[in-house]
C-alpha cells in the first residue's frame, strides 16, 4: 500500500508546470516512497538470449557499477551527518520517512528508515540497493547515501515535495488529454531507460509516481 502524500495542500495539478514527474519503486520490503528497490527485478542473461552489442554494453556497464558500489554502506550514525526531523513524511509496513537536512548546509533530503527486523532477506535487499545506485535519469528519484546500523538501514534520497500523482488525480477529479500525455511521456522515457539497463519495474501505478516542482539547491 502506498503512503499518504505530504500534509501540505497543493494548488490544482498542472503537469506542464512541474520540473518533472519522478518514478519511484514501491516494494513489500520497504516503504512506498521515492526509490524502494525491491520491486525492481534484475533479469538474468538467460532471459535475454539475443542481446545486441548495445545491450551487452549496457549490461557490462551496469554490472561494473554494481561491483564498484558493493560494500560502501556508511556505518556512521546518520545523525552525525544529518539533522532529522521528528515528524514523519510517510509511513509504511517496514519503516518511516522523515525529512532531513545535511549538517552545515540547507540541503533537504528524504530519509527512509527501514527496520532490519522486518526484512525477510537483508542480503538481497542490499543487493537491490546497489543495483539502484548507478541509475541516472531525470525522472528517477536519486539515491545519495545509504547508512546502516545494528537495527536499521537508512536511505538518503531526493526529496520530492510535490506529493503523489495519485493524490493530484483525486484532487483534480480527472486529467485531460494534454495533462495525461505529459505524464505518460515521462513515464515511457523512464521505463525505456530501465529496460535498457535490464531492470524491470513491477509496480507502475499513480501511487508510485512522485511530483517534483524543484530540486534542492546543491
Amino acid at each position: 500500500a502506498a503512503m499518504g502524500a505530504c500534509a501540505e495542500k497543493h494548488a490544482p495539478y498542472d503537469p506542464s508546470q512541474d520540473d518533472c514527474s519522478r518514478h519511484r519503486r514501491s516494494c513489500a520490503s520497504s516503504l512506498s516512497y521515492a526509490v524502494a528497490p525491491s520491486e525492481c527485478a534484475k533479469p538474468s542473461k538467460t532471459e535475454a538470449p539475443n542481446l545486441t552489442e548495445v545491450q551487452k554494453k549496457h549490461l557490462v556497464r551496469a554490472g561494473g557499477a554494481l561491483e564498484r558500489f558493493m560494500g560502501r554502506f556508511n556505518t556512521n550514525r546518520i545523525t552525525r551527518d544529518y539533522s532529522v526531523e521528528l515528524d514523519k513524511v510517510g509511513e509504511g509496513t517496514f519503516g518511516i520517512v522523515r525529512k532531513g537536512t545535511r549538517k552545515g548546509t540547507s540541503i533537504t533530503r528524504a530519509i527512509k528508515t527501514l527496520s532490519k527486523k522486518e526484512m525477510r532477506n537483508i542480503k538481497m535487499f542490499r543487493q537491490e540497493i546497489e543495483i539502484m545506485k548507478p541509475l541516472d535519469h531525470p525522472n528517477i528519484v536519486r539515491m545519495f547515501e545509504v547508512f546502516e546500523d545494528s537495527t536499521s538501514i537508512y536511505l538518503v534520497m531526493e526529496f520530492c515535495q510535490g506529493g503523489e500523482l495519485f493524490d493530484r488525480i483525486i484532487e483534480a477529479g480527472h486529467f485531460d488529454e494534454g495533462q495525461t500525455a505529459i505524464v505518460l511521456q515521462q513515464m515511457f522515457r523512464t521505463v525505456f531507460y530501465l529496460h535498457s539497463n535490464f531492470i524491470a519495474h513491477r509496480d507502475l501505478k499513480p501511487e508510485n509516481i512522485l511530483i517534483v516542482r524543484s530540486r534542492p539547491a546543491e
